[in-house]
């Protein structure tokens, strides 16, 4: 990443499960749907977890999508973990 752009990512084409927020406890987003996010290789893989898992409901991002999305829902964590970081 640089800045808010994927550059390079491998495998090539990965696929990020996030989960639907019907099927959460209420709460922020980072503690209730974080600890389900899941990063696939490529959309097959996504496919056959997906079909083990259909007790959740689901959207399946490409890269730049997941980023963005990240970026838009978690800014201020990212922020947050960033500064901490920086100051180690």
């Amino acid at each position: 990443m640089r800045a808010d752009r994927v550059v390079e990512s491998q495998p090539v084409r990965p696929v990020v499960f996030y989960l639907d927020k019907d099927c959460c406890p209420a709460g922020p987003e980072v503690l209730m749907r974080c600890p389900h996010i899941q990063f696939f290789c490529g959309g097959d893989h996504a496919v056959h977890w997906q079909d083990a898992h259909v007790e959740y409901r689901d959207t399946l991002l490409d890269l730049p999508d997941a980023a963005a999305f990240a970026t838009r829902h978690f800014a201020e964590t990212i922020l947050a973990v960033r500064s901490v970081v920086e100051r180690v």
